[in-house]
Parts: structure tokens; sequence; C-alpha cells
């Protein structure tokens, strides 16, 4: 296989990994080495070369037992990067492996066994920690030496490394192999005990006996050290013991989740009710983790899954998939579909599964529903009300005692936390102007968590002081946690919550060769960069960024010849979408909105400054290739998009000169959107969405007659013209596909091609370089080499010990 990511060696060029990701890294090395000492394969070459780590966390080892040939004019230079030596393997008196990495007795030319892996592996543990190698040497013979008579510095270990670890290297690195480790697996069983008591202390290395602690808490994937919550605090006073109570800890899963675009504003990990397993979202799909096991599970079949939920009893997990309420025995067995919704959810969606055999759920586009846990047709229960667009992420209080959800006030966004009790609504806490509210879930200790957000920074995960007897707020909200979102909590106090550090919000804008694959970052990394467009001519790319702030956003144009960018739009607490350049790459125009007074406008403005701000149109859309006409979509018969995505949509076009003169193109029976225009303009590539099938199609304009699909796959979620007009490219999954496009009175439609893989994580946008070698999408800024700030799931046990005072 191709095996996917970086090898170690490359990383560690960077300096030393941290201490949670160096033991899970060893602790997968040492699972892998485990499997083939089972099966009597003794690897010879462990070095960090041939230790892949890929994007999702997972290492592989590579080539077990590589043969090649000794050349002698290759005895000098790096001795990490040095030749295996090889010659008559199974010989004694000749050197096997990798001179920095290999045994003692590999060096001098015995015969092998699984005790030389264990020595390496000792090797690649300490590099790892250190960014040193332990047995450095000019040339081969002097790294030889160095194994041969030389003793490892053990002081430049990082003091926070665990009693359990030093003890390893330390028998790992035994000269003599009948003193050394004997198992690899003993290593595992170390790196696990490391993990479940860093301090040593239940084993006697500190001599302090820790609390009582059921034994899969220390079976988590990866243990981060306790954090201080040095946080700041809104309406009240919070404050924090200066050291952390013994049974408070902060513990993480072990994995980077790398989301979709419509997992970002949903819940993405939630806790069983007993504490013993967490279900979370990754890579489009849903993954389980039990905490007395090792390594996660994915949910087969759980393809464009989000918002997981549990069941009252942890036996059954439930999800949003399309427009469908799915569940599925964690057990095994195949997802079943609860109810069909008709049409697809939005942002909001949400579920609680509560006693008594019901489901609460919201859509995104109307109130609070139920459904029997068996199946059945949904009911409203909670309507959205007057003035407001739907309801959001409903939580059903324990003892029939109300539900919690989030009202969504039309144009202004979900931003009042409410509860429902015997019929009644009532408003627990209102969030300041631009800030939102998200995923409100009960803490059997006396509190109402949420998740709050500034447009799509998650500003952290905050708690209300909540009486469940009155179903009132006790006291005024305060942050539990910056960056934090996704709350649940067990039954026993044990607390899930998703860590997003702000730069895991952020993107970058990069190009990516058709033909080799590589990737060239073309702007600074900026919060929610996702929309862009590079001029006709090349030289200039247009892009949207958030206010660091969360107020607003602006749209920013970056010189890709001079390496400058500046900030084209001023006018501040408003939203900009959709930048498209002009045919002459002189002009911008895009789609300003102004999220408290619900206008929508087209606005075109010079990017050398030299026109003013010239409103083109009501309508959100863009221009036509020659700029006459506006292309623009509305709800089904012409009306305004109010603030919800509707569940149908129509294109319509209209002469710029002539306001009145808008007129339908097509639609009304599903989402419809307009992409782009063949290099003529005769004809108009669109995206619609029926029935959960994503597809693209082509129709002539403007008069919309006539309708050719482009894609072949049921899942499109980017596609764009080639520069010249010549061919359509189109994103399913991670496939590039290219359709060869000949225009005339019929056009002539090729078949689809994959021509390369796209980043993943990439959203809905794609535009083919003028070059027409490579093309442009959007990657989060933490695609590459700084995994410390990607979204991960963190576990906290007792959370509320760090609180004290009066607030």
């Amino acid at each position: 296989e191709v095996a996917e990511g970086e090898d170690l060696s490359r990383r560690l060029q960077r300096g030393a990994l941290p201490l949670d990701e160096a033991l899970e890294t060893a602790l997968q090395i040492a699972e892998g080495l485990e499997a083939a000492h089972a099966k009597n394969i003794v690897h010879r070459d462990l070095k960090p070369a041939n230790i892949m780590c890929a994007p999702s966390g997972r290492v592989k080892l590579l080539d077990f037992g590589l043969a090649r040939a000794y050349q002698p004019d290759e005895a000098s230079g790096d001795p990490m990067l040095s030749p295996t030596l090889t010659a008559a393997m199974t010989q004694q008196g000749v050197i096997l492996g990798t001179a920095a990495y290999m045994s003692p007795e590999q060096a001098r030319g015995k015969t092998v066994d699984a005790q030389s892996d264990i020595w390496s592996f000792g090797v690649v543990l300490y590099e790892m920690l250190t960014a040193h190698r332990v047995f450095q040497g000019e040339t081969i013979s002097d790294s030889i030496g160095a194994i041969l008579h030389k003793e490892p510095e053990w002081p430049r270990l990082p003091a926070d490394t665990p009693p359990q670890i030093r003890q390893l290297l330390a028998r790992c690195l035994e000269r003599n192999p009948a003193e050394r480790l004997h198992h690899i697996a003993d290593a595992r069983v170390a790196i696990l005990e490391a993990r479940r008591d860093p301090a040593g202390s239940r084993l006697g290395f500190s001599g302090v006996v820790p609390e009582p602690r059921r034994s899969r808490t220390g079976l988590f994937a990866a243990l981060a050290a306790v954090l201080g919550l040095a946080l700041g605090v809104a309406a009240g006073s919070v404050l924090f013991h200066a050291e952390s109570p013994a049974r408070y800890r902060i513990l993480d899963l072990g994995v980077d989740i790398e989301p979709s675009n419509d997992q970002m504003s949903s819940r993405q990990a939630a806790v069983a009710p007993d504490g013993s397993a967490v279900v979370y979202t990754h890579r489009n799909r849903l993954w389980l983790q039990r905490l007395d096991e090792q390594l996660p599970v994915e949910l087969a079949q759980t393809e464009r899954g989000l918002a997981p939920f549990w069941s009252p009893d942890g036996t059954h997990v439930g999800w949003f998939e399309e427009s469908r309420v799915m569940k599925m025995s964690t057990r095994g067995g195949r997802p079943v579909t609860l109810c069909d919704l008709g049409r697809s959810t939005s942002g909001g969606v949400g579920a609680h599964w509560v006693a008594g055999g019901r489901i609460l759920f919201s859509t995104g586009w109307s109130g609070i529903r139920t459904i029997p846990d068996q199946g059945g047709v949904s009911t409203e229960i909670i309507p959205a009300g007057a003035g407001y667009g739907d309801l959001h992420e409903p939580f059903g209080l324990p003892d029939d005692r109300g539900i919690l959800f989030v009202s969504h006030p039309e144009q202004r966004g979900p931003s009042v936390l409410e509860i429902w009790h015997d019929d009644q609504r009532s408003v627990l806490f209102t969030a300041q102007a631009g800030a939102r509210i998200w995923s409100p879930c009960y803490d059997p200790r006396g509190y109402v968590l949420f998740r709050l957000t500034r447009t799509e920074l998650t500003w952290g995960l905050w708690a209300l002081p909540f009486d469940l007897a009155s179903g009132r707020a006790t006291g005024e909200p305060f942050l539990v946690e910056p960056d934090a979102s996704s709350a649940t909590a067990a039954r026993d106090g044990e607390l899930v919550y998703v860590l997003s550090p702000h730069q895991s919000a952020e993107r970058v804008i990069v190009r990516v060769d058709l033909a080799e694959g590589q990737r060239e970052t073309l702007t600074s990394s900026r919060p929610n960069g996702a929309e862009f467009s590079l001029s006709p001519n090349g030289r200039w790319l247009a892009f949207t960024a958030d206010n660091t702030d969360g107020d607003g956003s602006h749209i920013w144009v970056r010189d890709l010849e001079r390496g400058v960018e500046s900030q084209l739009t001023s006018r501040d607490h408003q939203m900009y979408f959709e930048p498209k350049w002009s045919a002459d790459s002189r002009q911008l125009v895009f789609v300003a909105v102004e999220p408290g007074a619900g206008t929508n406008h087209t606005v075109r403005l010079a990017v050398d400054g030299s026109e003013t701000w010239t409103v083109l149109s009501e309508h959100p859309g863009s221009l036509t290739p020659d700029g006459r006409h506006l292309v623009y979509i509305t709800e089904s018969g012409g009306r305004e998009i109010g603030g919800s995505e509707p569940d149908s949509t129509e294109i319509w076009t209209q002469a710029l000169d002539d306001p009145d003169s808008g007129r339908f193109m097509l639609g009304g029976d599903g989402q419809y959107f307009p992409v782009g225009f063949s290099a003529s303009g005769d004809f108009m590539l669109y995206y619609t969405n029926r029935a959960g099938e994503e597809a693209i199609y082509l129709t002539r304009f403007p008069s919309g007659t006539g309708r050719w699909k482009v894609s072949r796959e049921a899942d499109v979620r980017a596609e764009a013209f080639a520069a010249d007009g010549s061919a359509i490219y189109y994103v399913s999954g991670d496939q590039l596909y290219r359709v060869a496009f000949v225009e005339g009175p019929t056009p002539q439609l090729g078949r689809p091609e994959v021509v390369g893989q796209v980043p993943e994580a990439t959203p809905g946008r794609l535009q083919i370089h003028p070059d027409g070698r490579s093309y442009l999408v959007a990657v989060p800024a933490n695609d590459g080499e700084n995994r410390s700030q990607r979204a991960r799931v963190k576990i906290v046990q007792d959370w509320t010990a760090k609180l004290t005072g009066d607030r």
C-alpha cells in the first residue's frame, strides 16, 4: 500500500513529541511489534524512518525485514539514514539493521531475535521524548561504538516523564539481552500504567496512595496533564483553587477530530449515560471508543452521520443522516431508520433519548419534535412560535422536569436558552448580541452546560447554576473551559467535551498540483476563511474571514506576486459571502449581509479603491461573465430567503439595468444553487440536492432549457469549470473528478475520470487554476504539521472540584 502520512524521522526534525503524543505513538508501535512477534516475525530495522504517522493518528510500521544491498560509499553520512546492512541475512557474523538503532548483538553480527526489536523500540522512544539520538555518531563506526560502550544521557528526558517510562527505557536499553525486557507486551503494559498513574503512586514510586478509581479510567487513549482553569468570567466571579484536588483530572481520548462541514455546528461527541464509552464524529462518520479498550471502532454504515446521542441504557446510539433519524445497537448490527423527515436537517440539529421510549429532536427548521424509539411518525410538541425561525437541540430534564432547548429568533441567530415545562416556555439566559448558544445539557451536579460562540469561533463551554426542582437559574453563567464545546455528562459526573482551539476553525487557501498532489499555501491562516476566488489573471486571490472578535467578517485580497494581504471591506458588523471577480480582474462582486437588519445585497467594489461601494441588487447573487445579468436564488415561489436554510430553492435571473426584469429559471422541487458558467456564458452549471441526492447539471443560459447530468456519484460537494471551459471538475468523497466538455447546440460531456485526491475536511469550494495544472481549495490551518491545534475529545473527572467561592 501507499501509506498515508509523515514518517517519524521527519516529525522529529521539528523537535520532541509532547508526552501524550509520544506515549500514544509508542503504544501503537509496541502493539505492532507484539503482533509481529506473535507470528515469529522480527523487524530487524525499527527506526523513525520506518514508522509512518497518518493524519488520523494511526501508526504503521513499514519495511519489515527489508533487505538492501550494502554500498561501501554509503558508510559515511547521517547514521540514522544509513543503509540497512543485509548480506546473508540468516548467517552469524553479518551486521543487520540501521546503525543508529541496531542492538548490541546486531552490531556484533550475532543472530538476532525479538529482543533486538525491543532495544530499537527503546532507542526510538528515547528519541521521541528528547529529539536526540541516544547513540549519536558521525559515521556508522562511531554509532556502533556508542551502542557497545556509551550510556544514554538520562537527564535529557523531560521532567514530566513518568517513572514507569524511565524504568521501561532502562530495561529496553540493557546491553545484555538476558537482562533486557523480555517481551514487547510488557512495554505496552508499562505505557498503559504510565497513563493510568503518571506519578507512579499506585506502584509506590511517589509514596502517595491515590483515591480508589475504577480501572477503566486508566485505559483512556492518552493522559493529558491537569490543566489549570485560570479563565475569564462573565457576569459573576468564579475563583479556582491554586492546586488541583486529587480527584480532578482531564484526560484525552487520543483522536484528532476531522469533522465534515455539516458536523461543525452540531454535537460532535457524547458520553454514554454510565460513562463507559464515547461516541464521536470523525472523518465524516461515527466512531465508538469503549473506555476499557484501546482502539476505537468505526460504526459501519454511518457515513454522513452527525449529532450522535445515546439511549438511556447505553445499548444503542442514535444520529442524524441527511433527512433521517437513525439508530444502531452498540453490540453490532445494521442501522435502523426511525423516521424520514422529508427534507434535510440544517444547523442546530440535535436529539436526546429520554426515559419512556421517546426521542426528542430538532431539525434545524422547525420546533421540537418527538418520535418513539422504535420508530414511527414524528410529532411536534413545542412549536417554534411567532418571531422564531426554529428551535434547537432539546435536552430532556430528569424526572420529567421539562425540556431545555435553544430558541432561534429570526434574523438574530440561536441566542436564547429556554426551558419548557407544563406547556409553558421561560427564558433561562439570553446571550449578548452576536453570540450564539449551542448544545445545552444538564449536569446532575446542578448546572446547565452549553457552548457559546461568536460567528464560527467557539468562545467556550459555559455553566449556568440551575435548580432542577424549581426549573430556574440560581446564578449567572460562567466560563468552564475556553474553546470547548459539545459537552455531555454521565450519571457519575464524568464530563466529555470537544476542545476546539481557535486555530481549528481557521483555514488557509492552498494550491494543489494535479499531477503530483503537492501543496502550496497561498494565504495566511484566518478564522473560517473558506470562501475564495482567484482572479482571471491569476494574480489576485480574494477570500472571506471572520473577525477575530467574532463580530462579522470581511473580505481580504492577497497579491500572490508580492505576498501581501489587505482587507478590502471596511463596514463592520456585517457578513460577506461569495466573492467573485470581474472579467478584467479589477472589481469584486460579493454578497453583504447585515444580520441585525436582515438585509442582503449584491455589492460591487473596485479593488484599487477607485470606485465606491455600489449596490447592484437587493437580491444576494452573482454576475454572469458578461457582467450584464444577476443570477440569484429564492425560496419556492420567488419568496426572499429568510433566516434559516430553505428545503426548496429556485434560481432566478434579472438584467442588471432593470431591477424589475427578474424571472424564474428552474428549481422548486429541492435545493438548487448556481455554480458557474461556461467560457461563452451560454451554459450554466448548477447544483441540486433532491431527496438527499446531490448532483450537478448543465442547462442553457439564460433560457434554462435542457438538462444534462454531469456527475455520476450521488454525493457531490464542490464543482467548477476549467478556466478555459474545456472540462468540468467536481469532488465526491475525497476524489477529484474531471469531465471533458465541448460546447455546441447540444453540449458534449465525457466520462467522469478520477484525476486526484483532495485534502480531507475541504469545504464545498473548488477553483481550477488558469494554468489548468492545479486547483485551489480551502483546508484547515492545522491540516499539516500543527496537530496540537486540532479538535480533541476530552474527558473530565469531577470538574466542579475546581470551583469554590460564591457566585
